[in-house]
């Protein structure tokens, strides 16, 4: 999300690309669907929550094929939306109770912050604050 004293180049008129989603990826994995990304991101926001959970639950119960296969599920919501940052430290859990290691709460409470931001940025999106536009609109 871009804030009002975030600084830009006034000499193309545009400012940066502070987006955590690549919505040009996300269109393209929805097939310029509007609706169709709308409906997974509401997924991913009812789902995040759950799977967070579940990672910290397998840490605290030392269970490491839970705790890959929460963050292998996150990993993938996050390369619909092309969400690479999210989808490395994802990555980096996945193999770590792929390894049998459950020593991954810093891991997990970075992706969570990072959800966060990810989160507000989709809400934006839902709520009509972010504009995207499919390859079907002729503007």
């Amino acid at each position: 999300m871009i804030s009002d004293d975030a600084p830009h180049d006034s000499t193309s008129g545009e400012e940066p690309n502070l987006s955590m989603v690549d919505w040009a990826v996300a269109l393209e994995n929805t097939y310029d669907d509007l609706d169709l990304l709308k409906e997974l991101i509401q997924g991913y926001l009812q789902e995040s929550v759950k799977l967070l959970k579940g990672m910290h639950t397998s840490i605290e119960n030392r269970d490491a094929a839970t705790l890959r296969r929460s963050a292998h599920t996150m990993k993938s919501q996050f390369r619909i939306f092309g969400v690479d940052t999210c989808e490395h430290v994802a990555l980096d859990i996945e193999n770590m109770g792929r390894d049998g290691r459950v020593d991954a709460e810093d891991r997990v409470k970075e992706l969570e912050r990072l959800v966060d931001d990810l989160e507000k940025e989709m809400l934006d999106f839902l709520a009509g604050k972010t504009s995207i536009k499919s390859s079907d609109d002729s503007s």
